[in-house]
């Protein structure tokens, strides 16, 4: 009987491991050779994975576009298809975020008008460079926020 309930905590721990973007044998095997507390203290140790997964593919996305000749994925900086030699590629679409309001944007673009360079503070915050339009609320609210500091 107890190795039944020591068995289904070990599997327990793996699931809420792989949940959190981690390896599910890992996790299960740490449990199962140590114990089922131990497992789950280290899941909540670690740090959760699967956002950053997230927000990669999302970035990913955003910085590639499809060749409409081969069908391969280049960045949208490419003037010229590195696989077919392709110049006739399609205009960058950039998505605008519905849930974006004005507010926003208007907050965004009163601290550009103070002097501060958009791209700078967008690549110091995010990383990367993003249109005002594709931000995400979280995005955007971190930029403004950075911006108001300065």
């Amino acid at each position: 009987m107890w190795a039944i309930i020591w068995l289904a905590l070990c599997i327990l721990s793996g699931v809420l491991a792989n949940r959190r973007g981690r390896s599910f044998i890992g996790f299960f095997l740490i449990s199962f050779l140590l114990s089922p507390l131990v497992g789950f203290i280290a899941v909540l140790c670690v740090k959760d994975l699967s956002k950053e997964k997230e927000n990669s593919l999302a970035a990913n996305m955003m910085d590639t576009r499809t060749c409409p000749k081969c069908a391969e994925t280049i960045k949208v900086q490419a003037q010229v298809c590195r696989y077919c030699g392709n110049e006739d590629l399609p205009p960058i679409e950039i998505p605008i975020n519905p849930e974006l309001t004005e507010s926003h944007i208007s907050a965004i673009q009163n601290i550009t008008s103070k002097g501060i360079d958009y791209e700078k503070l967008s690549q110091e915050v995010l990383g990367r460079v993003i249109p005002i339009e594709s931000l995400s609320l979280e995005q955007a609210s971190s930029i403004i926020q950075k911006g108001s500091l300065l």
